[in-house]
């Protein structure tokens, strides 16, 4: 049975998750069946309290997070034990839910701007990505600085393309920016800042100079 993400919601104070099964959302219904008290944290969760949380997340329909309320490791992330070891919980529903991944190399990522609860395991809530979507996702997310958001940024984002045009050494460039010429170069081949794209040659520019 599906729970609508405007149904019903689990009855402990202070808790507004989707409820799953005795007036109690997955969260608490783990403390409750490890420790007989809701309020508890569980240790650690035996195969069919697992199993039945995994089953009860592949089928769900609705658009709210659902947190793997068992073992995290310490990003937040669930772990499920299976037959060849532990792994991601949020992987495993989303290979049971929507297939195994194109590529073997893919991440199972949560939905940019929709989700960035590294505990949810819904899967309408997940994606196979490759490493720069993953990467970029953090970006959108704002889990990830770059460029001149991060604190020992020295150059500006108005400065890589003066940069990559500028006819000067790496040397002289070093000197002008107060960073060193390993940084020069790796901006030059796009190995840093290699997200913001070129802006391109101004036309007017072109024709004063014809």
């Amino acid at each position: 049975e599906h729970r609508a993400e405007n149904g019903p919601r689990c009855t402990v104070e202070g808790c507004d998750r989707v409820l799953w099964s005795g007036g109690l959302c997955t969260l608490q219904l783990g403390r409750l069946e490890r420790y007989g008290d809701e309020t508890q944290e569980p240790a650690t969760a035996t195969p069919h309290q697992i199993a039945q949380f995994m089953a009860f997340a592949v089928a769900y329909e609705g658009t709210d997070c659902i947190e793997y309320p068992f073992a995290r490791d310490p990003s937040g992330y669930g772990r499920c034990s299976e037959e060849f070891g532990t792994r991601l919980a949020h992987r495993i529903v989303l290979i049971r839910a929507k297939g195994q991944p194109p590529d073997p190399g893919m991440f199972a990522c949560h939905v940019p701007g929709l989700c960035h609860n590294p505990s949810c395991v819904n899967p309408n809530h997940l994606y196979w990505g490759t490493v720069q979507e993953n990467n970029d996702d953090m970006y959108v997310d704002g889990t990830k600085v770059r460029g001149e958001e991060h604190p020992a940024a020295i150059l500006r984002q108005a400065d890589i393309p003066v940069i990559r045009k500028s006819g000067k050494s790496n040397y002289e460039l070093s000197l002008e920016y107060g960073v060193s010429e390993g940084c020069i170069s790796s901006v030059r081949n796009y190995k840093t800042w290699a997200w913001l794209p070129d802006e391109p040659d101004d036309p007017d520019a072109d024709e004063a100079a014809a």
